[in-house]
């Protein structure tokens, strides 16, 4: 294509990428306008169709190179991204009519990306970045979207579970949030948060992907010495964008409007103590624990700390 995005916004669950796309676009990175209404870009999800058949060739290991290239759908859905990423282009170019010849920094959100990386590393020849947004998994295992988990969280579990298709007999598109619900349920939600991001940062190096925290950016109060200035920071250096920092402060002003929605702040006292637990007691798997170190989420309760992995921004 002819000019592959400065990065795809990728995330697992409520993780926040609506609220990231909001401030990168206020920051001066370009995006296409034909989106649904959480600002997901609709010209590039017809790729969502074969996760399957991708997943399933690599064992169940997320973001695989070498597993995804052996599904027979593997090239289409290649060929499907390169279509649907070339009209996002031409949709954004439209949209803000940058003069002839100027370079434009632009990017795409769709968070269930974040299950193909390897199908956006084909399409744009390994010439994208990738800025997955994380947020503390004992809000994303209560939180309302559980659609990844519900489609995939069989084949990545290998828990026994067979994930029903959606159709009308059980509720059809007008039902798919509930249906998908339902299906989440009967999976190990933090197993599956752990097993995708460890998958997917053991395939990807920290000059592609990256990773930042949700709290990171919303929770500190903006100043040019806070947490949350020199995070942003470091995501526009990944998307290769320069931003004056009175740009950067406004935008996480805006941010910071919705820092009681994180950290088990919108939960009551019981809740969130019980949820704590449930986390904190979770020795049968140790993955949880290793992946919630490695990003950085204390392991007894709601609390960021210092990441382990590169990959994140810090």
């Amino acid at each position: 294509m002819k000019r592959p995005p400065n990065a795809v916004i990728v995330g697992l669950g409520d993780s926040g990428t609506r609220g990231v796309k909001t401030a990168l676009e206020s920051c001066g990175l370009h995006f296409c306008d034909y989106t649904n209404p959480s600002g997901d870009n609709s010209y590039t999800t017809h790729s969502h169709h074969f996760i399957r058949s991708m997943l399933e060739a690599s064992d169940g290991e997320a973001n695989n190179p070498d597993g995804y290239e052996r599904s027979e759908r593997f090239e289409t859905a290649v060929t499907g991204e390169v279509k649907g990423a070339s009209k996002t282009y031409e949709c954004m170019l439209e949209r803000y009519a940058p003069s002839q010849g100027e370079d434009v920094a632009w990017a795409y959100k769709n968070p269930a990306h974040f299950m193909q990386l390897p199908v956006m590393d084909a399409a744009f020849q390994k010439q994208a970045k990738f800025l997955a947004v994380s947020r503390d998994p004992r809000d994303i295992c209560t939180g309302d979207n559980q659609n990844q988990l519900g489609k995939f969280g069989n084949l990545v579990l290998k828990d026994g579970w067979v994930d029903k298709r959606l159709n009308k007999e059980n509720g059809g598109a007008s039902n798919r949030k509930t249906f998908r619900r339902q299906q989440a349920k009967r999976h190990d939600c933090p197993l599956y948060w752990a097993k995708v991001w460890n998958a997917s940062m053991s395939n990807y190096n920290d000059e592609r992907l990256k990773v930042v925290r949700i709290e990171d950016l919303v929770v500190p109060n903006p100043t040019k010495r806070s947490r949350s200035f020199s995070v942003m920071r470091c995501v526009l250096n990944h998307v290769e964008l320069a931003s004056p920092s009175s740009t950067v402060l406004s935008a996480l002003r805006s941010m910071h409007k919705f820092r009681v929605a994180y950290l088990g702040e919108r939960l009551d006292h019981k809740k969130k103590a019980s949820l704590e637990g449930e986390f904190a007691t979770r020795f049968d798997e140790p993955l949880i624990h290793e992946m919630m170190e490695e990003i950085g989420y204390n392991t007894w309760r709601y609390a960021l700390k210092p990441p382990r992995s590169k990959h994140v921004c810090w």
